[in-house]
């Protein structure tokens, strides 16, 4: 490798890296895994299943096991039993990897795309990361009985210089006493450094929905519109997994060498009102957990370089830029969103990455004639989780949102933290593992008849802390960051490896 060719990688690839974090690889105390994803499921602790009917059960606990192509368990008591082609996915945790931990299996894609693809994915695990953990903030909701998780902020924002403000939606929260309540936790390896927290209220005609894109603009959802066809580029009818926000995902597999197909081609069709001149696209989908996978897999590749170069993050923003840049051309950490027109196809818009949740996609459809919308998105193998797509023609005006700033904010310790969280300031909130705060907002009154929703603005940003005495592997890191679909490459030949038992 020449000078000028290892001076390129450094020079990028700090600001490249932190991009790619963007989806939080978290704690999970329960996953649950497509049955072509789960090898030999006898070894595996089940603790339910999600039926092929969609029918979610929970195993009493210590109960699920499976044996003779069976799935046991037991129900409040009662036996259970299931065929595995009656199972499309398995609640599992795995035990006795990376030095005897008991960890989660974390993985997403739906079993029968996996079928039509020929392969089952692999589940993540056998590698012993660099870091002893990363992820990003969690926030649990109190729904007037107990906390329960509803969040993950910030995630990707590894240094200041990448500081941003995430809008989640929380779904689980609920007023009780007059108060809204939630919890921040920091629950990995890391130091989250939280500058400010605001709930937003948004109050909507009942039977419609609001969303937000990725710079916290409110949309009012009320003629959002299944697609009438969805295909991948060998003619695979996607409809089942994508029309609908449920318990069916499409995530395909990554490539098995990179030889093999490196990029996926979806084609989705949508009724299109004539005179629409905008679309709202609705997405339900994030980052896979194969590329949540590659990013542990990244760190590694730094090794005892990678703090030092995330620190460049913090006082360059040309490395910023660096990383939108890389990210729109390998359409990894975000997914270029292509519109057909009677000019080509065009790119009209931009899917964010992260954890799986709703997300908006304003696209400008006035060059669109006809009553079709078609879109393509054109996702590196591996990298995207889909859940549901909708296309929304509404040109009503987004309801108000009333912004709520915190009314008292303490740590476990009993320290009062309101002051760093109140506003955006540059006063953090700092946290270790094992800390938390429970912060606390005033519920306005529910106006009558109306249907309510709730979102978390937060602005922050997180240091995962990495532990490596390796030396950067330079070269795997110029191949990444400096040819097309560089990190495709890199995760078909690691899956290939994989799969043949080499790493």
């Amino acid at each position: 490798m020449t000078k000028r060719s290892k001076n390129l990688v450094w020079r990028i690839l700090p600001a490249v890296a932190a991009l790619a974090l963007i989806a939080c690889a978290g704690a999970m105390k329960q996953q649950r895994i497509p049955t072509a994803q789960v090898r030999n499921p006898a070894v595996v602790q089940i603790v339910g299943v999600t039926t092929v009917k969609g029918e979610e059960v929970q195993f009493d606990l210590g109960t699920g096991f499976f044996a003779d192509g069976v799935v046991n368990g037991k129900v409040k008591g009662a036996e259970f039993h299931l065929a595995l082609a009656q199972v499309e996915r398995l609640w599992v945790m795995q035990k006795s990897i990376s030095k005897g931990k008991t960890v989660a299996l974390v993985v997403g894609v739906s079993a029968a795309v996996a079928v039509v693809a020929g392969v089952a994915v692999l589940v993540a695990g056998a590698t012993k990361p660099a870091t002893s953990g990363m992820g990003c903030p969690f926030v649990y909701s109190w729904d007037g009985e107990q906390y329960l998780r509803d969040a993950e902020l910030y995630g990707g924002a590894v240094s200041r210089g990448l500081e941003r403000t995430d809008y989640s939606e929380l779904p689980q929260l609920r007023a009780d006493g007059g108060v809204y309540r939630i919890r921040v936790a920091d629950e990995l390896e890391e130091r989250d450094f939280t500058d400010s927290l605001e709930l937003w209220v948004v109050d909507h005609d009942r039977g419609t929905r609001v969303a937000t894109d990725g710079e916290g603009k409110v949309y009012l959802m009320a003629d959002s519109r299944a697609p009438v066809a969805a295909r991948d580029e060998t003619g695979t009818d996607l409809l089942p997994w994508l029309a609908a926000d449920d318990h069916r995902i499409w995530e395909a597999p990554p490539a098995n060498s990179p030889d093999d197909r490196l990029r996926h081609e979806l084609e989705l069709t949508f009724a299109k009102p004539p005179e629409a001149r905008t679309a709202n696209l609705l997405v339900h989908g994030g980052t896979s957990t194969w590329g949540i996978h590659m990013l542990l897999t990244l760190y590694e590749l730094y090794g005892r370089e990678m703090e030092a170069r995330m620190a460049v993050l913090d006082r360059n923003p040309a490395e910023v830029q660096a990383v939108r840049d890389w990210s729109s051309r390998e359409d990894l950490y975000t997914l270029k969103v292509w519109v057909e027109e009677p000019s080509g196809w065009q790119v009209r818009g931009v899917l964010q990455g992260g954890a799986m949740g709703a997300r908006v996609v304003p696209l400008d459809v006035s060059h669109v004639p006809g009553d079709r919308l078609r879109i393509r998105l054109q996702p590196p193998a591996g990298f995207w989780a889909l859940n549901a797509v909708a296309a929304d023609y509404s040109t009503a005006k987004a309801p108000e949102r009333i912004r709520i700033a915190p009314w008292a904010a303490r740590s476990q310790a009993g320290v009062n933290v309101l002051k760093e969280l109140r506003r955006s300031d540059g006063v953090y909130y700092e946290a270790a593992k094992g800390d938390s705060a429970e912060v606390v907002f005033h519920a306005p009154a529910e106006a009558p008849g109306m249907q309510r929703t709730l979102f978390l603005a937060s602005k922050g940003y997180y240091r995962p802390i990495v532990s490596s005495s390796t030396s950067p592997d330079s070269a795997a890191l110029l191949e990444i960051f400096t040819m097309p679909d560089g990190m495709a490459r890199f995760s078909a030949r690691r899956f290939g490896e994989r799969r043949s038992g080499l790493w």
